[in-house]
């Protein structure tokens, strides 16, 4: 659901609201966080597969993951009409 946020919100930024794509903070830390939630996904696929042992790698790039879609939804907020 984020990743389809994340594709979708560009959209409705510039032909609902007007604006242009990514001139917004939270546009750029949306970004970020979605292709951290990318890179989560992926070491965590291939950890399951037995194919790395990334663990570290996988639970570091969630972390701030999380901390960057927090950071993603507060600064929504500022941006709401």
């Amino acid at each position: 659901m984020l990743l389809l946020g994340a594709v979708a919100g560009p959209f409705s930024w510039v032909w609902l609201r007007g604006g242009e794509a990514f001139e917004t903070f939270h546009g750029w830390v949306g970004v970020v966080a979605a292709l951290l939630l990318v890179v989560t996904a992926v070491l965590g696929r291939r950890l399951e597969r037995g194919a790395s042992r990334a663990f570290d790698a996988h639970a570091l790039a969630a972390a701030f993951a999380t901390a960057l879609v927090a950071l993603a939804a507060a600064a929504g907020m500022a941006i709401l009409p």
